[in-house]
C-alpha cells in the first residue's frame, strides 16, 4: 500500500523541455535517484508503480540534503521531447501523475540548488497503466470466493492482495492466471496454498484489491481497495 504522499507539485502546462534535459547542468549539484521499483509480488511496494485510488502512476525518489528542490519531467511513448510536469520541494519524495491507460510514460528528475540552478538529469524510469479490475465482490462460504470484472483485454496474471485492516498485516498475496472465459473472473481464498491463515477469522475487518500485471515489465493496474468482515 502506498504511503501518504508529500506532493507540492506546480503543473507546468505545455512547457517543453526539448534538449534542456541534457544541456547546461551545473557542476556540483547532486543527481537525484529514483527508488528502485519492487517486484510485482513484493510485500513492500515501492518505487514506480500504479496506484489504487485512480488512474495514476506513483513515482518515488530519495531525498538529498544538498538539494533545495526537484523538477520532474515526463514523455509519453511516441513523443520526442520531455515536458516539465512538476516543481517540487526538498521535502518531497513522491508524486502521483494522472495519465491515460495503455500509454507508456517515461520520467526523469533534475535537482535544484538554493539558487534554482539545475543539475544533471537522473536515470529515466518508465511505467504503463492498464485498465483496472472493477466490481470486486466477496462471497462467503467454503471456500470463500473472491470475484471481479475486467475488460476484454487480459493481463499476463492477476495478483490478489489481502490484508488485515487494523494492522495492515498481509494475509495473502495470491497470483492467478486469467481464465479467458468472459469478463468475470474469480478465485477461492488461498487457491495457491500460500496464505498466512488457513481460513479468515470472523469479526475481523479485512481489505483486498486486485492487481492486473502486464507481460511487459512495469505494466499494470491496481483496483480500489475493498473491505469486508465475515460473520
Amino acid at each position: 500500500m502506498k504511503k501518504a504522499l508529500l506532493v507540492v507539485g506546480i503543473t507546468a502546462g505545455v512547457w517543453m523541455a526539448c534538449d534542456q534535459e541534457v544541456t547546461n547542468p551545473q557542476p556540483g549539484i547532486p543527481v537525484p535517484r529514483f527508488v528502485a521499483a519492487a517486484a510485482d509480488t513484493a510485500v513492500e511496494e515501492r518505487g514506480i508503480d500504479a496506484v489504487p485510488e485512480e488512474d495514476a502512476i506513483f513515482l518515488q525518489w530519495h531525498r538529498d540534503p544538498e538539494l533545495a528542490g526537484f523538477q520532474l519531467f515526463r514523455r509519453f511513448e511516441g513523443e520526442k521531447n520531455f515536458s516539465l510536469v512538476a516543481v517540487l520541494t526538498a521535502r518531497d519524495s513522491s508524486f502521483f501523475d494522472r495519465v491515460p491507460t495503455d500509454l507508456r510514460c517515461y520520467y526523469f528528475l533534475r535537482g535544484l540548488d538554493e539558487e534554482e540552478r539545475m543539475g544533471a538529469p537522473s536515470d529515466t524510469v518508465d511505467y504503463m497503466l492498464l485498465a483496472k479490475a472493477f466490481d470486486l465482490q466477496v462471497t462467503p462460504g467454503e471456500p470463500l470466493l473472491f470475484s471481479w470484472s475486467t475488460g476484454l483485454m487480459r493481463p499476463a496474471f492477476y495478483l490478489l492482495r489481502l490484508h488485515e485492516e487494523s494492522s495492515g498485516t498481509p494475509v495473502w498475496i495470491g497470483r492467478m492466471a486469467p481464465g479467458y472465459q468472459g469478463t468475470r473472473e474469480s478465485t477461492p481464498y488461498n487457491s495457491d496454498g500460500r496464505a498466512a491463515l488457513p481460513r479468515l477469522q470472523s469479526g475481523v475487518l479485512y481489505r483486498w484489491r486486485l492487481d492486473c500485471v502486464g507481460a511487459a515489465a512495469r505494466t499494470g493496474s491496481e483496483s480500489a481497495w475493498q473491505r469486508f468482515t465475515l460473520y
